[in-house]
């Protein structure tokens, strides 16, 4: 054992979660980053884009 520590640099996000801003109902299901991608809603059907730059929120 060499003392080293090992350092990770891969995160792996396993599941992308959004609110709509119409309605307030959370989405999910999204395959890769939504950022900069317009969407409808599936419970109130408005549509909204989600900002390219949209900040990622870690829940805990």
């Amino acid at each position: 054992m060499s003392g080293e520590v090992k350092v990770q640099t891969l995160l792996l996000a396993t599941n992308v979660e959004l609110e709509c801003p119409a309605c307030g109902e959370i989405e999910s299901g999204f395959c890769g980053n939504p950022a900069g991608r317009q969407f409808t809603c599936d419970s109130c059907h408005e549509t909204y884009k989600v900002h390219k730059e949209a900040d990622i929120e870690y829940k805990y």
